[in-house]
Parts: C-alpha cells; structure tokens; sequence
C-alpha cells in the first residue's frame, strides 16, 4: 500500500484493515501474486486471522505489483519486505 494511502486511512497494522474491509462502501482494490493467494500461509492464512471481509480482485505476477500501485490500479499488494523497490 502507497504510504499516503496508509496514512490517509490512519492504518498502522494489519488488523487495522478488519475494518475497512468489512466498511458496506470499501473501495480496497487488492492485487496479489498467484501464489501468495493459494498459498495455505498467505492470503487465506490472512482471512482467517484478521477476519478479512474483501476479495481479491486482480491475480499479477509479482513483478507487476509495484507497477499496478504506481498507477493506482491497485492499493494493496503482497511483497517482500526484503525486496529493494520498496522503499523505506
């Protein structure tokens, strides 16, 4: 998620989401890898723990994430926290 996004919804964690998603008018556009979405330790596992209520909607390699935040074609992607296009 771009940080004025994050900053925007006052978000701080990830169960600071259960709320938005659950919200009748969330507008969250979520995009994720293929395998981070199938993955038993990735989205599903995320679900279940925050009870998120927001599908997602877009499946992109994962190369393309970043891309589909750049153009605000997407506000929440998976990544890596290693990876050197997120900046810090």
């Amino acid at each position: 998620m771009r940080a004025e996004q994050v900053k925007a919804l006052g978000l701080k964690r990830i169960s600071d989401l259960t709320k938005r998603s659950t919200e009748k008018q969330s507008t969250l556009r979520i995009a994720l890898s293929s395998e981070f979405k199938t993955r038993t330790d990735g989205w599903p596992m995320l679900v279940q723990t925050y009870d998120l209520k927001v599908n997602p909607g877009k499946v992109l390699e994962h190369g393309l994430a970043y891309d589909a935040l750049v153009r605000g074609d997407a506000d929440l992607v998976d990544a890596y926290s290693t990876d050197a296009a997120i900046k810090q």
